[in-house]
């Protein structure tokens, strides 16, 4: 868009809930219990940090709520992240190893 389009609209900048609400926004969205949907916005928390790093963002709310909805199905917290949030990622195993480790260290 051009500049002398872009100056006749108002800018809205949105951020990340902090992780104490985001994980209560998780656990009532899934119906999973608070503690474990804190570990699951941790992981996420840990992805936003490797953003540059072979990533272009982090993982946000759409992709937490699901793995919590499959840990309320009963897979493991490690199962439905790695499902729901590395392994969409990216298609690069190179890419994916960050993010399992941050993953394999956060849970």
């Amino acid at each position: 868009m051009k500049a002398s389009t872009r100056q006749r609209f108002c800018a809205l900048g949105f951020g990340y809930s902090e992780s104490e609400g985001e994980a209560a926004i998780v656990a009532r969205e899934s119906g999973l219990d608070l503690g474990e949907a804190s570990a699951i916005v941790s992981f996420g928390l840990r992805t936003r940090r490797l953003q540059g790093f072979g990533l272009d963002e982090g993982r946000g709310r759409g992709c937490m709520v699901p793995a919590a909805m499959l840990v309320v199905q009963r897979l493991t917290i490690i199962a439905a992240c790695r499902m729901s949030m590395v392994d969409v990622m990216t298609d690069d195993p190179a890419v994916n190893a960050a993010p399992q480790s941050a993953l394999d260290a956060a849970i």
